[in-house]
């Protein structure tokens, strides 16, 4: 089976993987065994415009400025108010946020 080409528009690099938001503002994470199924594995149709990634975490923008996270949450990088892992985008609640992002980035424990 042929895959389809999708244009990649930001991309970041963790420890151990690679996640990109194409042009339809989709994200897909390669290699990683922390947070997502397999390779090559599309874990959102969100409409994002932006990516970053941690040591194990990786956090996006939507085009709507909401913030997502996912990975690992042991020190609460996630931003969620605890310690655990998402496997797949999750937007933090809009009470946390007093404003749309507009940018994100990730260090080896923090967001």
């Amino acid at each position: 089976r042929e895959r389809e080409r999708k244009q990649v528009m930001a991309a970041a690099c963790g420890f151990a993987f690679t996640a990109a938001v194409t042009e339809k503002g989709k994200v897909c994470v390669w290699d990683w065994d922390d947070g997502c199924n397999g390779r090559d594995d599309w874990v959102a149709d969100d409409n994002f415009v932006l990516i970053a990634a941690g040591l194990r975490h990786a956090a996006c923008v939507a085009a709507d400025g909401g913030l997502y996270t996912w990975g690992n949450g042991d020190y609460g990088q996630l931003g969620h108010g605890d310690e655990k892992g998402r496997r797949r985008p999750t937007r933090l609640c809009k009470e946390f946020l007093s404003s749309p992002a507009i940018m994100v980035a990730c260090g080896d424990s923090h967001t």
